[in-house]
């Protein structure tokens, strides 16, 4: 599992890895790309958002979907029911979350978005004088959030357990 000196100077001088040469012709169409490191203890005011997958059954409100946004700095997970995953719903569900944030004090600097995001969310990011990063497609890992709702998930599916539970030894007496 270890790479041999051989192939480390091998990687290290492989022509896919190296940076891009500036362009001379600059009016061709195309991207330049730039991939940095960050350590996570140099990140200060960072916040991820995600969407759960859709709940198997509708609350009595109408909420099919919860809307997450995860705090870096304070390992803080914020929650808020949403119907759909429509831009507005969506907005709403980032707003209420955002509140809670501002309420405890906690103003970030900046967001990771999961790839499947709307206009109308980058445009009320950039109200709020967020910076913002948009994860690449299948790529969990870059998104904090993912593995918050990990664990949310884990902890909402036993609280609902729980409730059952009660809810049923109610009725038997």
């Amino acid at each position: 599992t270890k790479l041999t000196p051989k192939e480390i100077k091998d990687e290290e001088d492989d022509e896919d890895l190296k940076p891009p040469r500036p362009h001379i012709e600059r009016h061709k169409q195309g991207h330049e790309v730039f991939a940095g490191i960050i350590e996570p203890r140099d990140v200060k005011g960072l916040i991820a958002t995600d969407l759960a997958g859709r709940f198997p059954f509708q609350s009595f409100n109408g909420n099919n979907y919860i809307f997450l946004l995860y705090d870096y700095d304070s390992n803080a997970i914020v929650v808020s029911a949403i119907k759909s995953r429509k831009a507005a719903d969506i907005l709403k569900g980032y707003e209420s979350c955002y509140k809670k944030l501002g309420e405890a004090g906690i103003k970030p600097v900046l967001q990771r978005l999961d790839n499947e995001v709307s206009d109308i969310l980058i445009e009320a990011i950039k109200k709020k004088n967020i910076d913002y990063q948009i994860v690449t497609s299948n790529d969990h890992r870059n998104n904090p959030a993912e593995r918050a709702l990990r664990f949310f998930k884990e902890h909402f599916i036993s609280s609902l357990s729980a409730v059952s539970y009660t809810h049923l030894r109610a009725h038997e007496t």
